[in-house]
C-alpha cells in the first residue's frame, strides 16, 4: 500500500508574525521572551537616573557650603582690612606724639611730617593739614568732618582732633595719647573677630551643606 504525502494547511504555509498567537508552536518561546527582555531594560535604566539625580543633589550641597564659606572669607577680609587700616592709625598717632613732644613744628606740620606712607590715613592727615594751611580760620576738627569717612575710628578722631586743636602741649599729647589707646583696641578687637567670622561661617557652610544633603535626599 503506497502511502501520500500528508498535505499542510494553507495557514501554516503563509508567512507568520513570530509575535502572533496563532504563529507556529516553535516561536513562541521566542515571543514570550520579548517582553522581559524590555522589562529587563527599564529595570537597568532606573538605577542609572538615581544614581544620576544623587550625584546632582550631592553637588548642589556642596556648592551651598561653598558659598556660605565664601561669604564668610570675604566678610573677615572686609574686618581684616579694617584691622591693617586701625593699625595704620595707631603708629600714626604714636609718630605725631613724638613730634609734638619735641615741640619744633606746628600741628598741620606734624601731621604733614607723621604721614609718610601712601594709605588711607596718612591720605586724610595730610587732606587735613592741606586744608588747615590753606584757611587758617578753618579747625582741626571742621576739617576732619570735611575729609573723613564714617569708619570704625571715626568718633574717636574726631574727639581728638577737637582736643588738639586748641590747648596746651600736655592736654594735646594726652589727646593723642587716649585716642590711640581706644583705637589699638579696636584693631584689636576688629582682628579677633575677623578670625572668629572665618571659623563661624566655614561652619555654618558645613552645616548649611549636610542640611541641604539630607532634605535633597
Amino acid at each position: 500500500m503506497r502511502l501520500r504525502p500528508r498535505k499542510h494547511s494553507a495557514g501554516c504555509c503563509q508567512p507568520t508574525d513570530p509575535c502572533r498567537a496563532d504563529g507556529p508552536t516553535c516561536l513562541r518561546p521566542v515571543c514570550a521572551a520579548l517582553p522581559r527582555r524590555r522589562r529587563t531594560h527599564h529595570r537597568t535604566v532606573r538605577p542609572h537616573r538615581q544614581s544620576t539625580a544623587l550625584v546632582s543633589r550631592a553637588v548642589l550641597a556642596v556648592m551651598a557650603g561653598l558659598l556660605c564659606t565664601l561669604a564668610g572669607i570675604r566678610h573677615a577680609a572686609t574686618l581684616r582690612k579694617d584691622a591693617l587700616r586701625l593699625n595704620r592709625w595707631v603708629k600714626l598717632l604714636q609718630h605725631l606724639t613724638l613730634l609734638l613732644r619735641e615741640g619744633t613744628l606746628t600741628v598741620p606740620q606734624a601731621l604733614h611730617a607723621a604721614a609718610d606712607m601712601n594709605m588711607p590715613p596718612d591720605k586724610l592727615l595730610r587732606d587735613i593739614a592741606s586744608c588747615v594751611t590753606a584757611s587758617p580760620m578753618l579747625s582741626l576738627a571742621q576739617a576732619y568732618q570735611q575729609s573723613s569717612t564714617d569708619t570704625l575710628e571715626h568718633a574717636a578722631l574726631a574727639r581728638m582732633f577737637e582736643r588738639i586743636g586748641r590747648g596746651s602741649k600736655d592736654s594735646r599729647i594726652l589727646a593723642l595719647e587716649q585716642c590711640t589707646d581706644e583705637i589699638r583696641l579696636l584693631a584689636d578687637s576688629a582682628a579677633a573677630k575677623a578670625d572668629k567670622d572665618v571659623r563661624l561661617w566655614q561652619t555654618l557652610g558645613l552645616i548649611g551643606g549636610i542640611c541641604l544633603t539630607i532634605l535633597l535626599l
